[in-house]
């Protein structure tokens, strides 16, 4: 079973507008960020390891474990005992964490909107198809603007024969839920 990117993508967003509070923690020097990222961080590598996305969740893991050296007095790139200056070592892991953190969101973010994005003009060609071969009802295609009427739709795509391999291509890519979202939003688009 595909994964449901509209879930994906609201996850992602969610923990971005986590981050721009952890950013802000930082801003500002507080030491809230001490009992924040670390949460922040585990949950993040939960949700990662949740869907199964290894790579996305190794590299939380990784940020996890460089400031957890961070916190021990070391220097996480060199590995080397700070004897001075061991806050100012301390912010500067964080910065580094938050940078390396805001471009993994980032990427997981455009890349569940891209495969949307992708499926979304797929469905797009499929509609346009079935409407000019006359497949599917101007009625049908209305009705299509809620979720019921497009999970029907999609049960009358793929009913025809000659649709049946580009809808399968479809399946493969995304999860019910998704095309179903996504086969109203091409409708409502194109009333």
């Amino acid at each position: 079973m595909q994964p449901f990117y509209h879930h994906l993508v609201q996850q992602t967003e969610k923990f971005i507008q986590q981050f721009s509070q952890l950013n802000g923690y930082y801003l500002s020097k507080s030491l809230e960020i001490d009992d924040q990222l670390p949460t922040y961080l585990s949950e993040i590598e939960q949700y990662f390891t949740s869907i199964r996305a290894t790579k996305a969740q190794l590299a939380v893991a990784s940020l996890s474990s460089y400031l957890e050296t961070a916190k021990r007095g070391f220097n996480p790139v060199t590995l080397e005992k700070v004897r001075t200056g061991r806050r100012e070592n301390y912010w500067i892991s964080i910065f580094s964490i938050l940078q390396k953190l805001q471009a993994l969101l980032i990427e997981n973010l455009e890349d569940n909107q891209q495969k949307l994005r992708v499926s979304n003009e797929l469905l797009q060609q499929l509609i346009l198809s079935a409407l000019q071969e006359g497949l599917i009802s101007e009625e049908q295609f209305l009705r299509a603007s809620t979720l019921d009427g497009a999970s029907s739709l999609w049960d009358s795509l793929n009913q025809h024969v000659s649709l049946r391999n580009f809808a399968r291509k479809i399946k493969a890519t995304i999860h019910p839920k998704d095309i179903h979202l996504l086969i109203s939003d091409v409708v409502v688009s194109m009333i």
